[in-house]
């Protein structure tokens, strides 16, 4: 740990001169663990997590497609699924309201202070 900030200075400038192919291929070599860092295009992108069903395609309530992280882990005996899309703003706020013992006038009430 004393050199740590050295090291790391080291590998910075070691990564900042070669593409990312030729410093994975140069860990194999070297049997080094080494895995490329994934952005979210990435991930999109890579047959290996759409092989998995790591992305799921979605439609969303105004009609676009979309696609989304699935459920992760993937269990053997239950994988989980997308069952339903996120709610809109506000979508469950009377529900929410409701059940916390708030009246439906006490709601009237809130909305007309635009408080919600």
């Amino acid at each position: 740990m004393e050199r740590a900030d050295e090291i790391d200075a080291a590998i910075g400038a070691w990564t900042a001169t070669r593409d990312i192919d030729d410093i994975l291929e140069t860990m194999t070599r070297a049997r080094v663990p080494a895995g490329r860092i994934y952005s979210a295009k990435d991930i999109a992108a890579d047959p290996h997590y759409a092989a998995r069903g790591m992305i799921e395609q979605i439609v969303t309530r105004d009609g676009l497609s979309l696609k989304v992280p699935a459920v992760v882990p993937k269990l053997g005996e239950s994988p989980g699924t997308l069952r339903t899309l996120a709610p809109t703003p506000g979508e469950h706020t009377e529900a929410v309201l409701l059940r916390l013992g708030y009246t439906p006038s006490d709601i009237a009430r809130l909305r007309a202070e635009k408080v919600i």
